[in-house]
């Protein structure tokens, strides 16, 4: 379960990860680390959405994501309270919220093998970038033959580390 940090430290509110995943369930949860003004008082987490407000039981010292607000992607608005007996003493609603991402699949569906065809385009496209590489290979071998034959720079290539080498002529008579 991935748990949201929720810190309060001076009434300023923070939280580690605000990404939640539409349509999950027992997924997500916020645990809370509150600064000593919280001491002593019961603490609730209201989550709101479009499709409505959600106070969750404290579970073990964590309050789990409602699955009503992953049903569509969008905000999901976080207040905290502390009350004693009926009293609310202390309220904070954060100026974030928390970010419903759509799913990459559908619920309850896997992500499918690629097919025949899919590996096909993959392969088609690696020998065109195949080509595209030879070709700017040639070019470059071109280009540094001229150089080289003009006496400006000499080159090399180290296959080892895939870099090219130019550098100035070290066997020009005059460079003595």
């Amino acid at each position: 379960m991935k748990i949201h940090k929720i810190k309060v430290r001076d009434r300023a509110v923070s939280c580690d990860d605000l990404e939640l995943v539409q349509g999950t369930q027992g997924v997500d949860a916020v645990g809370l680390d509150l600064d000593p003004e919280w001491t002593g008082l019961e603490v609730t987490v209201t989550f709101a959405s479009a499709a409505g407000n959600y106070t969750p039981a404290r579970d073990g010292g964590i309050w789990p994501v409602p699955w009503e607000v992953l049903k569509e992607t969008g905000e999901v608005e976080v207040g905290i309270e502390g009350r004693r007996g009926t009293d609310v003493l202390k309220t904070v609603r954060p100026e974030w919220a928390l970010r419903v991402r759509p799913s990459i699949s559908s619920p309850g569906q896997l992500p499918s093998d690629p097919t025949v065809s899919d590996l096909q385009a993959l392969v088609l496209e690696a020998k065109e970038l195949k080509a595209q590489i030879a070709q700017t290979v040639a070019d470059a071998r071109s280009v540094l033959g001229e150089i080289e034959s003009y006496g400006i720079a000499e080159w090399s290539v180290d296959a080892r580390v895939h870099r090219l080498l130019v550098g100035p002529v070290k066997s020009r008579k005059d460079d003595a």
